[in-house]
């Protein structure tokens, strides 16, 4: 009789997802910090995750599931706890990368390019000698200007 209660207990039970990721080392690390909270996780599909990881993609990730009624303040914990390790640490080098600007247009809508590895592999495979490797430059998707960069 007890066991039939635990059984229908455990099955009343509401899980929710509150962390998905296609690594298990980042969902055990969220699952850690939600025991250190004292809020109980289960890492769901963890041991197909595990024994074939080419899996993951097809299960969307591997979940970390809380209980219903601790799902908000676990997803509190780990908002705060993601949000801290995603700052960079080099407040100097976002700056840069983020805010430059097309010299000629002034425009901040530029993408990195160059510095291709096909190029190279290409240039090897059919002339059997060293590519040459490209310097990457920003470009501006407004006008087309091309800069050299330098350390990025």
């Amino acid at each position: 009789m007890k066991f039939s209660r635990i059984f229908v207990i455990l099955l009343q039970m509401k899980l929710i997802t509150v962390f998905s990721s296609m690594s298990v080392m980042d969902v055990q690390l969220a699952k850690a910090v939600l025991e250190s909270e004292g809020i109980q996780s289960s890492i769901a599909d963890y041991h197909i995750a595990s024994i074939a990881p080419h899996y993951i993609p097809a299960l969307s990730g591997i979940k970390l599931n809380v209980k219903e009624q601790d799902y908000h303040d676990a997803k509190k914990i780990l908002d705060d706890y993601m949000g801290k390790i995603q700052k960079p640490a080099n407040k100097k080098t976002e700056h840069t990368v983020n805010k430059m600007k097309c010299p000629k247009c002034g425009s901040e809508n530029l993408i990195k390019t160059g510095a291709s590895k096909m190029w190279a592999l290409i240039v090897i495979s059919f002339l059997f000698m060293d590519g040459v490797p490209r310097k990457p430059y920003l470009k501006c998707r407004d006008c087309g200007y091309k800069v050299k960069i330098k350390n990025i």
